[in-house]
């Protein structure tokens, strides 16, 4: 009787153990979000430089992705995302694609929780409730976190990380409550004493941070490693790593776009770049520096952020440079990934937000045209806000596969599409503990077994 008992509580310690594999698809998950990126904002930049990025050659997985907020409740309509081009084929719907676009504090809500809310509320219900991210089911769980930005930390797509609030403008409260989460890597712009330009300020803007906390974190009381200087960021790739690390960089908005000098005329890396700030690939690198002590695994968001702003602004040769940063970011993740983890132990996601400034060719075509390497593509702005068209999303690596059973939709010109609130849906079964429904499940099956053994010894 005692063996038999033995065989049905190591049966019981198998399918525990087999519930947390088979949530556990991948060890770390990196979401690479380009902020208002479109189809034809990456053609247009890779086209600027002659090349297709690596996210875009083989091992990786192509969907799109429809991004609308529960101020849509319509949603994405791929019959009505298109209309005939008169030649046979379709171009855009812009009267269509431009209404009902989502804001980046609903779209990282959707990512992260799976729960489609309000236009500017951050991991706050429709209900007036907070959301659970997956990057707290991480944190709670023994993993590490961390949100690494070119525009400021409290901003909508890092602030949604970690911080739950009704307004995404509540910048100092969003810092509080990220501050107080324990995250262990935070980056991005936001400094008081820096203009956008990288230059000191005389008197300091603590809009971005709220005062209390920049002097918390300069005076030490934060628990946190303050990082500023480019130097910092870059020696933190290699370098002896704190605990809980706030890297914020010398500038207060953006890394680069918010730079002045700007011109339509102007080329990609015509005005000269902020010397004194980090790339998104340098903060990429030191983060991971740091997230990758935890063996138990992370969940790191990092994003271009600017390129949302340079969409908005309608500036082409910004946009460019913007996406150009990003996709060097994602190639230095690749280069972690294949030297210090595996494709087995991480996934990576890249994708945007939503898209922004309704780009086609010059004539509204669906494409941006191509003109040469070094040569500014054709193409034109339609919009200057977000927009409600599908964008592209790229995944490698342990837990990739899962995305196919969510590629329900399909878009005339696009393909199989999600939704992004089926990034979360993923994102949760890679997270360090099984799933609600799968514990619920062995409990029950370890008391049926216990009745089992029960009626046996009777």
């Amino acid at each position: 009787m005692m063996k038999r008992l033995l065989t049905i509580v190591c049966a019981a310690g198998i399918a525990a153990a087999t519930i947390g594999a088979a949530n556990a698809a991948a060890k770390n998950v990196i979401l690479m979000v380009s902020d208002g990126w479109s189809y034809g904002s990456v053609d247009a930049s890779n086209y600027w430089q002659g090349k297709t990025q690596s996210y875009q050659g083989s091992g990786w997985t192509h969907y799109a992705m429809s991004t609308y907020s529960a101020n849509n409740p319509a949603g994405y309509s791929p019959s009505q995302a298109w209309v005939s081009d008169g030649m046979g084929g379709l171009k855009p719907n812009q009267s269509y694609l431009k209404t009902g676009a989502t804001d980046s504090a609903s779209a990282i809500t959707a990512m992260l929780t799976g729960i489609k809310n309000y236009d500017g509320q951050l991991n706050w219900s429709t209900s007036g409730a907070p959301l659970t991210t997956v990057a707290e089911v991480y944190k709670q769980n023994g993993g590490a976190v961390g949100a690494v930005s070119t525009v400021n930390w409290t901003h909508a797509t890092p602030g949604g990380v970690m911080a739950h609030n009704s307004s995404r403008n509540n910048y100092s409260q969003i810092a509080t409550e990220m501050i107080a989460s324990g995250m262990d890597v935070i980056m991005g712009a936001g400094n008081p004493w820096f203009d956008d330009n990288g230059k000191p300020l005389s008197t300091p803007k603590y809009g971005n941070v709220g005062q209390s906390n920049w002097d918390n974190l300069t005076g030490g009381a934060s628990g946190y490693t303050l990082l500023q200087t480019r130097a910092q960021f870059i020696d933190l790739a290699t370098g002896a790593t704190p605990a809980k690390v706030c890297g914020t960089f010398q500038a207060y908005s953006t890394a680069q776009q918010g730079r002045s000098g700007y011109s339509s005329s102007d080329k990609p890396g015509y005005d000269p770049l902020n010397g004194n700030v980090p790339t998104l690939r340098e903060m990429a690198l030191g983060a991971l520096n740091v997230l990758d002590n935890n063996t138990t695994g992370f969940f790191v968001m990092m994003e271009g952020g600017a390129v949302d702003w340079a969409a908005h602004a309608n500036q082409t040769s910004r946009i460019i440079e913007e996406q150009m940063d990003f996709d060097l970011a994602v190639d230095s993740v690749i280069a972690w990934v294949e030297t210090f983890s595996s494709w087995d132990d991480t996934l990576v996601i890249v994708t945007g937000d939503h898209g922004n400034g309704m780009i086609t060719g010059p004539n509204g075509e669906t494409s941006v045209v191509n003109n040469g390497v070094g040569v500014m593509p054709g193409l034109k702005w339609n919009s200057g806000s977000h927009t409600n068209e599908l964008v592209p999303l790229y995944v490698k690596g342990a837990g990739s596969e899962l995305f196919a059973q969510y590629a329900t939709g399909l878009d005339p010109v696009r393909g199989a599409y999600i939704d992004n609130t089926d990034i979360f849906k993923v994102a949760r079964k890679c997270a360090p503990v099984p799933e609600p429904a799968s514990i619920l499940a062995l409990l029950v099956g370890v008391a049926g077994m216990g009745g089992f053994v029960t009626r046996v010894r009777r």
